[in-house]
């Protein structure tokens, strides 16, 4: 299996929609991160994906890795700030804390339906407001990382 980017895209769009916990209260799932304002909230949206090529052997046919970094972004909306922030006490609306808590507990640990050789890693999780929602609008930014190991098809000839 040689997955492209949108493959890539696409598996980790589908773990999360398919994840019980995830799909219990988020109504939103989007491949694109645009629109936001069209969303419906709580949300999630697989981002930007980008790949880096180390090679690892010399030659037509040698070993690459793929180094794939994927942005993953969550966003939750309430008239009271604290609630789209944190949640109600009660557990019956989860804020943007319990949101990117569920969608790491979703992707890690795990390598993706094997789209990735070894464990993602979780690289950076981070939570903010739009300030010009008042702090009615919060978002969270998960980047995962992942390696895959390939043949080159370079052709040098």
């Amino acid at each position: 299996m040689n997955p492209d980017i949108k493959d890539i895209s696409l598996e980790i769009y589908n773990t999360l929609k398919n994840d019980g916990t995830l799909s219990a209260y988020v109504r939103h799932y989007d491949r694109s991160i645009s629109n936001v304002s069209r969303k419906q909230f709580p949300y999630i949206a697989v981002g930007k994906v980008s790949c880096t090529i180390e090679p690892l052997t010399a030659g037509r046919h040698g070993y690459i890795n793929k180094h794939y970094s994927i942005n993953v972004i969550g966003g939750t909306y309430s008239l009271v700030p604290e609630i789209a922030y944190a949640g109600k006490e009660d557990g019956s609306k989860n804020g943007v804390l319990q949101l990117s808590a569920d969608i790491v507990s979703a992707l890690y640990p795990g390598t993706i339906n094997d789209t990735f050789d070894h464990c993602i890693d979780i690289s950076d999780v981070s939570i903010a407001t739009d300030e010009s929602t008042a702090g009615n609008h919060w978002h969270s930014l998960i980047t995962i990382k992942g390696v895959r190991r390939e043949m080159s098809s370079r052709n040098t000839a």
